[in-house]
């Protein structure tokens, strides 16, 4: 007895007469779901590297670098003061959740100053007062 030819399963199709037959679109199925959750956690760990996810800690160097440019930007920031040195929360990270604040000692024209930055959400975004 033969099969009917328009019944045999061809070149990459399940056979519905043998279970666990080879599925090429199970398999290209499966491959792109792994590409897709790799390319997910890579954007998530790169991302995290650039310092956009705050809740945990916030870089205390890119923090100082901030509040330099912040004191120092006539167009964006406290404008044209010659910033010479800023150390943020005793050279600790500090906390990146909302609310959380710390001061800066700042050397602005000269004069030792303090400045309070205000962490304004959990992406991490910060506030820098005026120099007092």
């Amino acid at each position: 007895m033969s099969v009917p030819s328009s019944a045999q399963a061809t070149p990459g199709e399940r056979d519905p007469k043998r279970p666990g037959a080879f599925s090429l679109r199970r398999v290209v199925i499966g491959i792109g779901i792994l590409l897709l959750v790799a390319e997910s956690v890579a954007l998530i760990l790169g991302v995290n590297q650039l310092g956009a996810f705050g809740g945990d800690q916030l870089d205390v160097v890119k923090v100082q670098a901030g509040v330099q440019r912040i004191l120092s930007d006539p167009v964006y920031g406290y404008g044209g003061h010659a910033v010479t040195s800023v150390s943020c929360n005793h050279g600790r990270n500090p906390s990146g959740n909302k609310g959380n604040s710390f001061t800066c000692a700042v050397t602005v024209d000269g004069t030792a100053q303090q400045v309070r930055v205000v962490v304004e959400d959990d992406t991490g975004t910060y506030a820098v007062d005026r120099p007092q």
